[in-house]
């Protein structure tokens, strides 16, 4: 019987910035998937570098707004933490994605096409969190890996009723279910307790400041942590990013018209 997989969601965006007026709204859901004994070992090993810090549990967003307890971190302190819990996922995750979508660029497709607000998942979140699936799902295909998948997302106000809706609209189909290796609906977890979500949460994070940087009029280098991804491990063959702005939006828009069915049933 094949090893069972598990996958953990969390999501990340910018918000304007005064200082980057023109810098343009990126919406993002990262995903790690891995088998459920390499999670508990990943597990074991991002709660020594946690405790090892002085911390109970890891968030991003809060680590480069230098909020407590990440204030008076040292800048050496700071690297050597990051690149620990970056190497805890290299060594355990065996594939991870994230899709992005262009807000402005999204309001805009779903105004123009509000027949298509279901299938994509009603919000960017929601159409991220499908990406995603896909995005996972192919990847096992391509490497005869028949799963199960459990699919664990981090807790956000809201999000159930575009979660339900992929979810029960997948699990209706027996095809659908079984390609993308459902044995039942999605779970949460509080990212603040369940570690693996915390990495989903580096992973989202850190690509949604890449392509901000990228599309700004005004675009800053490549970040050190983006850069060190590549060196321990990650490239074409367990990662994949994909960008969704007007033009794709669109594409994906007229096949999921052409091919008749939900897009949680589209790939």
């Amino acid at each position: 019987m094949a090893a069972p997989l598990r996958a953990y969601f969390d999501e990340s965006y910018n918000q304007p910035n005064p200082k980057r007026p023109h810098e343009p709204l990126i919406y993002s859901v990262g995903c790690w998937l891995s088998t459920v004994e390499k999670w508990r070992r990943f597990g074991k090993r991002w709660r020594r570098v946690l405790r090892d810090a002085g911390i109970d549990d890891f968030h991003m967003n809060k680590y480069e707004s230098r909020i407590r307890p990440y204030n008076d971190w040292s800048d050496r302190k700071r690297v050597a933490v990051l690149q620990k819990l970056w190497k805890s996922v290299g060594d355990y995750a065996m594939f991870g994605c994230i899709p992005m979508v262009h807000r402005a660029d999204w309001d805009a497709f779903i105004q123009t096409r509000p027949y298509l607000r279901n299938q994509f998942g009603k919000t960017p979140y929601g159409f991220c969190a499908q990406a995603a699936i896909g995005m996972i799902n192919d990847w096992c295909d391509k490497r005869n890996l028949d799963g199960p998948i459990e699919y664990i997302f981090a807790h956000l106000p809201g999000q159930g009723g575009a979660l339900d809706y992929i979810f029960n609209t997948l699990l209706k189909d027996k095809e659908a279910k079984k390609a993308y290796r459902l044995s039942g609906m999605w779970h949460k977890g509080l990212a603040r307790t369940v570690v693996q979500l915390q990495g989903a949460d580096l992973l989202a994070y850190e690509f949604t400041k890449r392509v901000t940087n990228q599309l700004s009029p005004q675009p800053n280098p490549i970040r050190k942590a983006t850069i060190y991804m590549s060196s321990i491990g990650f490239s074409d063959y367990n990662f994949d990013g994909i960008y969704f702005n007007k033009t794709k939006l669109n594409n994906w828009g007229d096949d999921v018209v052409k091919a008749n069915v939900p897009l949680a049933l589209w790939r």
